[in-house]
């Protein structure tokens, strides 16, 4: 619950620097968020077949949805709608040994031939199992939580677009649904600095 805290306090201080609604995205969820009851978290669940990643939980049910990255982060409704073919109780495809490779297909997909040398045919494509989207992002892609196997819990993004898998932000690293979100707020903040 500290960390949870920790970023309803930074979303805070986000939309209070942000008034005019300047980011990416910001005129679409006006850093608002509505939070999720237990009685519909429990409903959510049982919808999609699997428990949600502890940190996503918490943070439906205590900061809530809307408010994030891109366009923001997605209803239950909506995460059940865009997942409905994904099986997010089957177990994901990618593990710590083959995440790096999948970021290299991204990038040979996208015409960098610099992670060459990593390049392994990725097990499945856009519809990959054990996984639900929870928002969009720009040029066809979105955003990922992994609900099984060794990296329950980490974020990636899919492109619908090169249909292929990146865990989201850093080489080598998984990130967990709250320091990607703790990410996106800092680098809004950090933006919104050298605006101003």
């Amino acid at each position: 619950m500290p960390t949870t805290v920790a970023l309803a306090e930074k979303l805070q201080r986000l939309r209070a620097a942000d008034g005019q609604f300047q980011l990416p995205g910001s005129r679409v969820h006006r850093y608002k968020s509505v939070r999720v009851t237990a009685a519909r978290l429990d409903a959510f669940e049982a919808a999609l077949g699997v428990k949600l990643p502890d940190e996503y939980h918490e943070f439906l049910e205590f900061v809530g949805y809307r408010a994030g990255p891109f366009d923001g982060l997605w209803t239950p409704e909506e995460v059940i709608r865009n997942s409905w073919s994904r099986a997010p109780a089957l177990p994901f495809p990618y593990r710590l040994d083959t995440m790096d490779g999948a970021r290299a297909e991204w990038r040979l997909k996208a015409g960098d031939q610099t992670f060459h040398h990593l390049r392994k045919d990725p097990p499945f494509g856009y519809d990959a199992p054990g996984c639900v989207l929870i928002g969009v992002q720009p040029k066809r892609a979105s955003t990922a939580l992994v609900t099984t196997g060794e990296l329950t819990g980490s974020v990636w993004e899919v492109s619908e677009r090169w249909n292929a898998w990146r865990p989201a932000w850093e080489v080598g690293r998984t990130w967990s649904f709250d320091s990607w979100y703790s990410s996106w707020l800092d680098r809004s903040l950090a933006e919104l600095a050298r605006k101003s």
